[in-house]
């Protein structure tokens, strides 16, 4: 329980010690507890930047929710799999394990949960790294529609930011922009203030890819983190986007 605290709150240390010490304690008969213990310390390994030990903590994760009967974990968990893959620039794999993963989300009868959005999405982005545009735009949208009416997440906000970078390169101006503006109205209702530094630091990169200096310079004095916020893969780009200028 409190690995799951610590998750929640982004503290990758206290996860690991916490996370570690439940694995160590549990029976291996007890499944359920161990697959959260495993999917929490996956989580803090891969916001360390650790992705080889993130790789294997959730590939032992996703077998023993698959063993237990537990499909929704599994999904959750082989969607943070996939993301450790993006990471690493094995982009054909991550692409895989996405497309896998939504299968066995609809075999099992969860395929239209909002938690596929995060898989829609990410299929976009890889589609917009191939410079299949209108492929990057139908998952992004699927992925927009499935996380309608819940609450503001990094997540979407990504969606609709990468979503105006491909209306933009399609000649899309105003939609570019009135995708910008929804982006940045989720932000401000996230109770996360990551989440708002995060928005704020991707805005600068997208307003000088606009070619919007002014723009870009409005948003870098919100892209500032704490000096002492804990360095992550969240946080690192609030502290690059300064060099952007």
């Amino acid at each position: 329980i409190r690995a799951v605290y610590h998750s929640k709150h982004e503290e990758s240390v206290a996860v690991i010690a916490n996370a570690e010490q439940a694995l160590a304690d549990l029976p291996a008969a007890i499944g359920s507890w161990r697959s959260i213990a495993l999917m929490c310390l996956g989580f803090a390994h891969e916001m360390k930047g650790n992705v080889n030990a993130a790789e294997t903590t959730f590939v032992e994760a996703i077998r023993l929710c698959q063993r237990i009967g537990n499909h929704y974990s599994a999904f959750v968990t082989a969607r943070s799999l996939a993301r450790t893959y993006l990471t690493q620039g094995k982009l054909h794999l991550a692409a895989a394990t996405y497309r896998e993963a939504l299968a066995q989300a609809t075999q099992h009868g969860i395929g239209q949960l909002p938690h596929t959005a995060h898989v829609h999405i990410n299929l976009g982005r890889l589609h917009y790294e191939w410079n299949d545009l209108e492929a990057a735009a139908a998952q992004l949208q699927t992925g927009i529609e499935r996380y309608q009416d819940q609450a503001a997440s990094w997540i979407q906000i990504e969606a609709y930011l990468l979503l105006a970078r491909v209306r933009w390169v399609q000649g899309e101006v105003a939609t570019a922009e009135a995708l910008i503006g929804l982006a940045e109205q989720l932000a401000q209702t996230s109770k996360f203030e990551w989440i708002k530094v995060a928005t704020a630091s991707s805005l600068v990169a997208i307003r000088l890819l606009f070619g919007q200096d002014e723009g870009a310079e409005q948003w870098l004095v919100q892209a500032q983190p704490q000096s002492t916020d804990e360095l992550n893969r969240i946080s690192e780009g609030g502290r690059l986007s300064p060099y952007f200028c």
